[in-house]
């Protein structure tokens, strides 16, 4: 509606295009205006409709936003296609599948939003690669990109690598640590693996991101927090906050922009283009004159479900090249004994 409580409708729908939601808005007023209406679509509502409400012309209106919306879908999604110049690499993404397609469609459409991104997918999938896409797509990529793994680091550690400390705040901090929210400045901050973050922590998380501000350890200044929040995690997070154990408040609060990432099994079309190129990586770095996979090795590649994902392949190809004394990959040389 174009008159709300604490905001206009137009204010409502410049607020939603700027945080990157691409929904069709449809602006509804008591007052017929030509220059309400210009405002309207120039602020990017599809349409605006003008109270009482005829419902045969509302659902016209309707059925035309939808038509819209899948249009500009298939086109987003073409255009990405065209722009992979060699049919397998986009902006140094390698994979040709309509799941990875639509994951690097999203991923430009947000880039230059502050929203926070939550990426889910199994392990190996390529989730930091697509938190990286996003901050080089989009105007922070002169700024830093930081990347920290929540399950790697021990739950006393990470606060003070999150947040920082003061020199003497706790046993073993003999100097001031700035922590990773403030290094990233004006950058993107990846938080790979939030699922594993304890309840504690998930606490502080969300007041950082209620309030844009963190304080170190040990002190009582507060400093502002400028960086966007990219998220990722293996878990099903919903069903993690049925069994208390992620907060729903923070979940709602990460999950402002959801991108997911199918498993490899799922992306056929991706296989034999990653696996070229880590072929042609691995003989380099081990100075290897290998020619190409043998059709045995191909059709290998394209059978295996790969349930370490990118990860996997990658893997399997570089042992294959180290170990390989021949000038063509074969099945065998994929296969772990």
């Amino acid at each position: 509606d174009f008159m709300l409580p604490h905001m206009s409708g137009i204010e409502l729908v410049k607020k939603l295009r700027s945080i990157g939601v691409e929904t069709p808005l449809i602006l509804i007023t008591a007052h017929k205006s030509s220059e309400r209406a210009i405002e309207a679509i120039e602020a990017g509502a599809y349409d605006f409709v003008v109270k009482p409400l005829h419902f045969p012309q509302l659902q016209v209106s309707v059925e035309r936003a939808l038509h819209f919306s899948r249009i500009r879908s298939e086109n987003q999604t073409l255009k990405t296609a065209v722009a992979m110049k060699d049919g397998n690499v986009i902006d140094g993404i390698i994979g040709r599948s309509p799941g990875l397609l639509r994951a690097i469609d999203l991923a430009k459409r947000v880039a230059d939003s502050s929203a926070n991104v939550f990426i889910t997918g199994e392990t190996g999938t390529g989730k930091e690669v697509i938190a990286k896409a996003i901050h080089n797509f989009g105007g922070r990529k002169k700024h830093p990109f930081i990347a920290i793994n929540c399950s790697a680091i021990p739950e006393n550690l990470l606060e003070s690598e999150l947040f920082g400390h003061a020199k003497g705040s706790f046993t073993g901090a003999s100097d001031k640590k700035v922590g990773l929210f403030e290094e990233a400045g004006e950058g993107t901050l990846f938080l790979d693996e939030i699922g594993d973050l304890s309840l504690p922590l998930q606490a502080k998380l969300l007041r950082v991101l209620q309030e844009r501000r963190i304080k170190r350890i040990g002190e009582n200044q507060y400093r502002a927090v400028n960086a966007r929040i990219i998220s990722a995690t293996h878990k099903d997070l919903r069903a993690e906050v049925k069994e208390k154990t992620f907060r729903e408040d923070l979940f709602f609060r990460l999950n402002v922009i959801p991108i997911n990432l199918p498993p490899l099994r799922q992306r056929k079309e991706d296989i034999l283009p990653l696996a070229e190129f880590f072929l042609k990586k691995f003989s380099a770095l081990n100075g290897k004159k290998i020619d190409g996979f043998h059709k045995s090795a191909l059709e290998h590649m394209l059978r295996t479900p790969w349930s370490g994902n990118v990860r996997e392949l990658e893997n399997a190809i570089e042992r294959a090249v180290v170990l390989c004394d021949n000038t063509w990959l074969v099945a065998s040389d994929l296969v772990l004994d």
